[in-house]
C-alpha cells in the first residue's frame, strides 16, 4: 500500500483517461508507483506519515485513517475465513517501528480476541509478545530481514553450490 492502489473502480481509469486526458503509460504509473499511502498523504514512509498527522496535516490523517481501516478490515476479514487467530505479527517499517500503528491497528479488534498489552507495545525486541495475558491471540514484532531473505535465494540458485 506504500506507492500502489489497492481496491479501484476501474471507472477511475477512464475517467483519467477521457476527461483528464491521461495516456495510459501515465495512469499505468499512477497506479503503481504514485498511490496508496504516496498519493494520499504524500509520503510513504509511516513515520513520516504520522509525525505529519500529529502536526495538523489532512493529507497525512487521511493517509492514515485509511491504512488503519484497511488494515483492521484485512485483519478482522481473515479471521473470519480462518475461523479464529492465533496471531499477529507486526513487521516492516510500520509494524516493527511505531508504535502507535501497532496499538491502533489493534484497537477494536477484541471481538476476535485481539488484545495488546500497551506498556509491552512500547517496548521493542525482536520477536517480543506485545499481547496481553489473557489475550487468546498472540500479537508479535518480527524484524524484517529482506537482505538475508534475497541472500538464501541466490544462493539456492547457485549452480556452483554443493561443490
Amino acid at each position: 500500500m506504500a506507492t500502489r492502489r489497492r481496491d479501484l473502480d476501474p471507472g477511475v481509469v477512464l475517467y483519467a483517461q477521457e476527461h483528464l486526458n491521461l495516456s495510459t503509460a501515465h495512469v499505468r504509473h499512477a497506479l503503481e508507483w504514485g498511490s496508496g499511502l504516496l498519493g494520499m498523504a504524500g509520503t510513504s514512509d509511516m513515520r513520516e506519515i504520522e509525525t505529519h498527522a500529529d502536526l495538523g496535516s489532512d493529507r497525512a490523517t487521511l493517509g492514515l485513517a485509511v491504512y488503519l481501516h484497511r488494515l483492521r478490515a484485512g485483519i478482522a476479514a481473515l479471521s473470519t475465513s480462518k475461523n479464529g487467530l492465533d496471531a499477529i505479527v507486526f513487521a516492516g517499517g510500520g509494524g516493527e517501528q511505531v508504535r502507535t500503528i501497532r496499538s491502533a491497528a489493534c484497537h477494536g479488534l477484541g471481538f476476535i480476541g485481539v488484545h495488546l498489552d500497551e506498556k509491552a507495545n512500547q517496548q521493542h525486541h525482536d520477536g517480543r509478545l506485545s499481547n496481553r495475558t489473557d489475550s487468546p491471540v498472540a500479537a508479535a514484532i518480527v524484524e524484517t530481514r529482506e537482505a538475508l531473505q534475497f541472500a538464501h535465494e541466490v544462493r539456492s540458485l547457485n549452480p556452483l553450490q554443493g561443490r
